[in-house]
């Protein structure tokens, strides 16, 4: 059988669909495209150029001439317009993915004269930012009076500022970098940039503006900090930061920065300040208190935060008395908790039966359940009441109002009534006359008043003996509900009922309240302890509960890991849970959102505090959920005394616990919920005035590496109104992880710099090169390895755009520098990548220095999938290596010889590559960079596996591992724990599974490493080749998936499961379409595959070719890459020359092949290979 010609490269691009026409372009920052299901990847950089180039010109035609110049600029290819062309066709086809290849576009349109972009201008975020802001300056620019004469007659009102301010913080948070950042510096692309950047100032101001008439003089601070910064000359942004200080009680410091602005102007320009600054200057030196206090009063909230904050109350003093109060009344779980079973409280329930077992036998008793809101005590109780009616008994529950117009002895009239009983006599007139606590039996004057104690007593003593008279048929069930909200009668009463019962009475009560609780809860908590009362202290569900909980909700879909987290966040709060379980069930969603009926309780929780408690609430959900009382009160800037008193209502309501001389939220949830109630914005500013308090707290207060992450959290968190200040905090603190090893934590980190330094203005292209560079290392090491090339990709590119040689190799090198397996996925070539290369080479001084060392390298490892390359780069191999050679640098001879190898890796260079990782490992440990030592061992035994050298493999990989571990380098470890895999399974029968998952447990949610893609099925392709049951399961799996064999990674380990499994169709269709594999890392392992899938069917031709690519390779192990093992080479080959009819030397390459599986332990493989001998006669 003739095989066609290696195919094997190809090009893989992942992108979100666009449904319709719904886009948004994005063009303030590098290029981006949102559809209706999301992102959509734009892989090619003048793509993305083509892009923002149409929404340049949005509407009009845009003619082929301008899109060029716009794109290339002077450096235009001669093959530019055709290229257009093609970049054209692919742009439409991300637009419209659901074009019919007839259908005429509706996005990207063409015409005779060009071509246009049909979209709205809100589609593209320039022109809507532009909008925006001139929108809100006409609003928003008349406050610009409080900076000379304060406020007058055209201000607008509080609730519109709040509301334009807030619209202001959303568009600026949408700036993401220099506009248009992917054309070229035409002078119309200057043009809009100016502009774009003219706005942005706008908008900043009228910010600045709109906050300092809310009164939020310190937030506004980092603002005009960064503004004076950046443009030093514009007195607009002096006058900003004066009002600002001098609000904050700062005048000297106002007063001195109105001095430099002048001072800045006579040096620059010569020129004095404007009136405006004149004006401000002298209102402040005269004290003038309409500009110094002259903000909008605080004595409404607007629409939206009044409905934050709506206070929802029970039954009013008006309402019918005997109305019974809904379960939705304050404090109580919503209608449809008991919709959902029990879960776990097995220990309660059986208190609980033990108890009516008790009342029904004349032994009265009572239980009282103590819990937080939603821990589940009205649930207990619904079961309860159906428990003790299934045993025939009378059961009625009285449940307290929170409202103060609530008549006395409430719940005792409910419960009467319910039971069809007399209602109690009226208690004395002012029983309720005071507060909750109130005796109901003191006069004001300290004096008892017998009459009124004597009625109040006789009143209760009629109720117990009405309900004792009730139980004595069948038994009877009381339960007093949420008595959190009891009053003194109400209390006192249970005490007498709960004291009136003896021998023979056949009740049983049950009493729920939340864990806080008032003198008067104490003094009933006293009663009842004195009658042999057991208390039920209701805590959150254990694991296995949550999950059973979660699980009876979302069934199957219920995650471990995500219930794991939900537990962690609500600490085991039923209705939390519950009501998570539930948002992800309508939604689908498992990420950090707050669900509606949590806010809505949390919000009934702080609707009675008081404003300034409700502020200091928020200070701490931006802070944590557990803090110092001193950091709060830093940042509230109040005394530490005055902060305790003022937090006191939080704490009476159970919002907030002092534990070990911390404040912490009861929850997780009720912190995400506060914040999930607040503005984005508010939060925003919230964060950024926490990250200045922090800045400004002596070094004592705070533990200077604690302090380096809070400031890199809250500034990032603030927004990029502040991204002058985060990038550079999320970079320090991402330095700091990197110290400490933590390379996922310090990858995000340094993400975020990204993120931040782009919506800096300030910010130049030599930090975000060092930036990108910096997290390509921490990702690299933490095996993020697609988002690490991605970052050098761009690096290169900012280097090209400075026309800097050396920062286009110092970039470059960092692709290869920990890579363990060749720095891009399968078949794929960064085609600009190499171009950038080689235009780079071309442009360098003669000579041989470091940087064309380092490029010449770089360049042959992209060069590895380009068909027809293998000359140039084994040419740029030799020329890199002896370049490197002749400096004494062994941190450069380390990485050259890195890159060599995986630019060379194919068999017929073993002992090229055996050399060169010799030469690697030794100047690695010169260098003392351990993490480059690893990824060098890890290399030697890399060959070593191939080459069938066990000892080598051995240690090499042991001290790999070992500095892996040690310095959680998850790619190197998971590369040679893989290779491990192999063996064990080639070794042992020993049930493998707990070895794979520990392996899959390494990739967690960052690694992204080459074929990342393909690791869950290569972990299930080495299962499964030993162990036919399994391989015919997994071969109808992927059969399935891809039923003629086009992908190359799946197609040999696909041919090798069908011939396992005995399908002859199925190899010999598969077959057909396969070639003899390319020379690359994977094939001596697909020659393998194949010698069995050749034997398999008796295919002599393709045994033949396969055994004579084989044979070359006699004495090695059949590998691929540093990942899948199948077995000494010989052993294989032996299979193909059998099949080829070559009887004699197949049976010399059998026993060669046994004696190394001997060597290296491989028990199963040589059992199932003396069966693959006998069935072959040799």
């Amino acid at each position: 059988m003739s095989l066609a010609a290696p195919n094997r490269l190809r090009q893989r691009t992942r992108v979100s669909s666009v449904t319709g026409v719904s886009v948004q372009v994005s063009v303030l920052g590098a290029t981006a495209l949102h559809g209706s299901d999301g992102p959509v990847e734009i892989a090619a950089r003048k793509r993305r150029a083509l892009l923002a180039a149409l929404a340049l010109d949005l509407g009009p035609v845009v003619s082929a001439d301008r899109l060029v110049a716009l794109m290339w600029g002077d450096e235009a290819p001669p093959g530019a317009y055709g290229t257009l062309h093609s970049y054209v066709s692919g742009l439409r086809r991300l637009l419209e993915p659901g074009l019919q290849p007839r259908a005429k576009p509706t996005v990207l349109v063409t015409s005779d004269e060009g071509y246009r972009l049909v979209l709205p201008r809100h589609a593209v975020d320039a022109t809507a930012f532009a909008d925006e802001v001139r929108a809100r300056h006409r609003v928003l620019g008349r406050l610009g009076s409080q900076l000379t004469t304060g406020p007058n007659e055209t201000w607008p009102s509080r609730g519109e500022v709040e509301e334009h301010v807030e619209g202001l913080e959303q568009a600026l948070r949408g700036w993401r970098g220099t506009p248009y950042a992917d054309l070229t510096d035409h002078p119309d692309v200057l043009a809009e940039r100016t502009g774009l950047e003219g706005l942005r100032t706008t908008a900043s101001d009228d910010l600045a503006l709109g906050l300092l008439a809310l009164g939020e003089h310190a937030t506004v601070l980092p603002l005009t900090e960064q503004a004076t910064t950046r443009d030093p000359l514009r007195e607009r942004g002096w006058a900003l930061h004066a009002l600002a200080l001098a609000r904050a009680g700062r005048q000297a410091e106002a007063l001195d920065a109105i001095r430099r602005l002048r001072r800045v102007l006579d040096d620059e320009l010569g020129l004095d300040p404007g009136q405006e600054v004149r004006d401000l200057e002298t209102a402040l030196l005269q004290q003038d208190p309409a500009v110094l206090r002259g903000w909008l009063a605080n004595g409404s909230v607007s629409p939206s935060r009044e409905a934050r904050v709506e206070d929802r109350r029970g039954p009013g003093p008006g309402d019918p008395p005997l109305a019974p109060p809904s379960r939705g009344t304050r404090g109580s779980v919503p209608l449809g908790w008991d919709e959902r079973p029990i879960v776990g409280r097995t220990r309660e329930r059986e208190v609980l039966r033990q108890l009516l077992d008790d009342a029904v036998a004349g032994r009265p008793a009572a239980v009282r359940l103590v819990g937080e809101a939603g821990a589940g005590k009205s649930r207990l109780i619904e079961w309860a009441v159906a428990e003790a009616t299934a045993r025939g008994m009378a059961a009625a529950v009285g449940t307290c109002s929170a409202d103060e117009g609530a008549p006395p002895l409430w719940p005792w009239r409910q419960l009467l009534a319910r039971l069809d009983l007399p209602a109690p006599p009226e208690p004395a007139h002012d029983s309720r006359s005071g507060a909750r606590g109130d005796t109901s039996g003191d006069t004001s004057d300290g004096t008892s008043d017998g009459t009124t104690a004597e009625r109040s007593f006789a009143a209760h003593d009629a109720i117990a003996r009405t309900l004792r008279e009730a139980a004595q048929d069948t038994g009877l069930l009381l339960v007093l509900d949420d008595l959190h909200w009891a009053d003194t009668p109400t209390m006192r009463c249970l005490a007498q009922v709960v004291a009136s019962l003896g021998p023979g009475d056949r009740v049983a009560v049950v009493a729920s309240r939340r864990a806080t609780s008032d003198a008067a809860g104490a003094e009933l908590d006293a009663a009842l302890a004195r009658h042999g009362a057991t208390t039920l202290e209701l805590g959150g569900l254990a694991d296995d509960e949550a999950r059973d909980l979660v699980g009876s909700i979302l069934g199957a879909d219920a995650q471990p890991d995500v219930v794991a987290a939900w537990r962690a966040r609500t600490d085991g709060n039923p209705f939390f849970l519950v009501e998570l379980a539930r948002l992800a069930e309508q939604s689908g969603r498992v990420d950090d959102e707050v669900p509606e009926s949590v806010q809505s309780v949390v919000r009934h929780r702080v609707a009675d505090l008081p404003e300034p408690v409700r502020d200091l609430l928020l200070l701490a959900a931006a802070l944590g959920r557990q803090h110092p009382p001193l950091l709060l009160a830093r940042v509230a800037e109040l005394d530490p005394d005055e902060l305790l008193d003022r937090l006191e209502p939080a704490q009476e309501a159970g919002i907030l616990h002092s534990t070990q001389g911390l404040l912490s939220f009861d929850h997780a949830l009720t912190r995400d919920a506060i914040l999930a109630m607040t503005t984005p914005s508010r939060v925003a500013r919230t964060h950024a005035r926490i990250a200045r308090a922090l800045e400004s707290a002596p070094s004592s207060a705070i533990n200077a590496a604690e302090r380096a992450f809070d400031l890199a959290h809250h500034w990032l968190a603030a927004g990029p109104l502040y991204a002058g200040s985060a990038w550079p905090a999320a970079a320090a603190a991402g330095a700091l992880a990197a110290d400490d090893f933590a390379n996922v934590e310090a990858a995000n980190l340094f993400h975020a710099a990204l993120g931040a330094q782009a919506a800096d203005p300030q910010g130049t292209a030599y930090e975000r090169f060092d930036l990108l560079l910096r997290f390509n290392e921490s990702a690299a090491r933490a095996g993020m390895w697609q988002e690490g090339v991605a970052a050098v990709v761009d690096a290169v590119a900012v280097a090209r755009a400075l026309d800097d040689p050396a920062r286009v190799a110092e970039a470059v090198a960092a692709l290869t520098r920990y890579s363990v397996w060749t720095p891009m996925d399968y078949g794929v070539v960064e085609h600009e990548l190499v171009d950038d290369l080689r235009a780079t080479l071309v442009r360098l001084e003669p000579g041989g220095s470091q940087e064309r060392c380092t490029l010449m390298l770089a360049l042959a490892a992209q060069l590895y999938y380009l068909p027809g390359s293998d000359a140039e780069a084994g040419a740029l191999v030799d020329e890199g290596m002896a370049l490197a050679r002749r400096f004494e640098d062994p941190a450069l001879l380390a990485w050259a010889a890195r890159t060599a190898h995986l630019a060379s890796w194919r068999c017929r260079s073993l002992g090229v590559r055996r050399a060169l990782s010799e030469e690697e490992v030794a100047a690695a440990r010169a260098s003392g960079d351990v993490a480059a030592e690893a990824v060098a061992l890890a290399g030697m035994a890399s060959v070593a596996v191939e080459a069938g050298d066990r000892a080598t493999w051995e240690s090499a990989s042991g001290a790999a591992l070992a500095i892996a571990r040690r310095r959680r380098l998850a790619y190197v470890e998971f590369a040679l724990r893989f290779v491990e895999l192999n063996l064990l399974i080639l070794r042992s029968r020993e049930d493998p599974s707990a070895a794979a998952d520990s392996l899959r447990g390494l990739t967690g949610v960052t690694m992204s490493i080459p074929a990342s893609d393909y690791i869950e099925f290569g972990i299930a392709y080495v299962l499964a080749a030993w162990n036919p049951p399994a391989a015919a399961i997994l071969a109808e799996q992927m059969a399935a998936a891809d039923p003629n064999g086009t992908d190359d990674i799946t197609l040999t380990p696909l041919l090798h499961l069908s011939a396992v499994t005995g399908d002859r169709e199925r190899v010999e269709h598969l077959l057909s379409r396969t070639s003899l594999p390319t020379e690359d890392w994977s094939e001596s392992m697909d020659l393998a595959l194949l010698a069995i899938a050749a034997t398999a069917v008796g295919d002599v031709e393709l045994a033949r070719q396969v055994a004579s690519r084989l044979a070359p390779l006699s004495g090695r192990m059949a590998v691929a890459g540093t990942a899948s093992l199948q077995g000494p080479v010989d052993c294989f080959l032996a299979m193909a020359l059998a099949t080829a009819g070559d009887v004699e030397t197949a049976r010399s390459a059998a026993d060669r092949g046994e004696a190394l599986a001997r060597e290296w332990g491989m028990a199963v493989l040589l059992d199932r290979f003396a069966e693959q001998r006998r069935s072959l006669g040799i």
